[in-house]
């Protein structure tokens, strides 16, 4: 079972700088789900990604797990087809952090 390192973007520019490295690093991606127990995004990368970047994951407001779990969904399943993840997602994604919990 993977370990995850708890990470929370500073701000939205930080998250979309992520989420679009993630984007143009997809093959080294096993999964990224958002986890409603725990209520974080969770990103999975494979053991050659892990030589240098650690599993992670980002705290969920709890009111915000459903609107989490869609954007994650469609921007993921946009990094599939080939698009990277735009600002409006990653502003969206960034209002359901829990900043509290780091």
């Amino acid at each position: 079972m993977a370990s995850f390192k708890t990470l929370t973007p500073t701000n939205v520019n930080d998250l979309y700088s992520n989420l679009v490295q993630l984007h143009e690093n997809r093959n080294h991606v096993k999964s990224i789900r958002v986890d409603s127990i725990d209520q974080m995004v969770k990103i999975d990368l494979d053991m050659m990604a892990n030589i240098k970047v650690p599993d992670f994951q980002i705290p969920i407001k709890s009111a915000s797990l459903t609107e989490a779990r869609e954007t994650v969904e469609q921007m993921w399943g946009d990094s599939e087809r080939g698009h990277p993840p735009t600002m409006g997602q990653a502003e969206r994604l960034f209002h359901c952090i829990d900043i509290s919990r780091h």
